[in-house]
């Protein structure tokens, strides 16, 4: 009787809104890795998705495990609640000094190494490049 039909509605739009928010904060994650890391936005990407999977994997376990325990789930909250915290924080510490440099122009970012582009009559295998020689 959870899902009938008065509290399938509300649910619907709940479960909506939270996909798009979610969305929007995936895609917020995203385009800040070439921001802060220009020259490493490959190899960063791949454990910043890796964290995200790990992020949506192990609260449902987690969950699981203290509900089987304890039969309750609110110390399971109270441990993920935590290390938000804590990576909060950690992310305070490392990238705000950061950003004021950058702002302040103590510190200057790098820009990514660019490759020279060339044309598709490159001087090495044109015709008129052995023209002229």
């Amino acid at each position: 009787m959870l899902l009938a039909w008065p509290s399938m509605i509300p649910f619907t739009v709940g479960a909506l809104g939270c996909a798009a928010l979610l969305g929007l904060g995936n895609g917020a994650v995203f385009k800040l890795v070439p921001q802060y890391f220009p020259n490493q936005t490959g190899t960063v990407t791949g454990p910043v998705g890796a964290m995200g999977g790990l992020g949506g994997f192990s609260p449902p376990l987690l969950l699981a495990f203290f509900r089987s325990r304890t039969g309750a789930i609110w110390p399971a909250f109270l441990l993920l609640s935590a290390t938000a915290l804590l990576l909060w924080r950690t992310n305070h510490w490392v990238f705000v000094p950061r950003q004021q440099g950058v702002s302040t122009g103590v510190f200057k970012p790098r820009l990514p190494n660019r490759m020279p582009t060339t044309s598709c009559h490159s001087a090495r295998g044109s015709s008129a490049a052995k023209a002229r020689t």
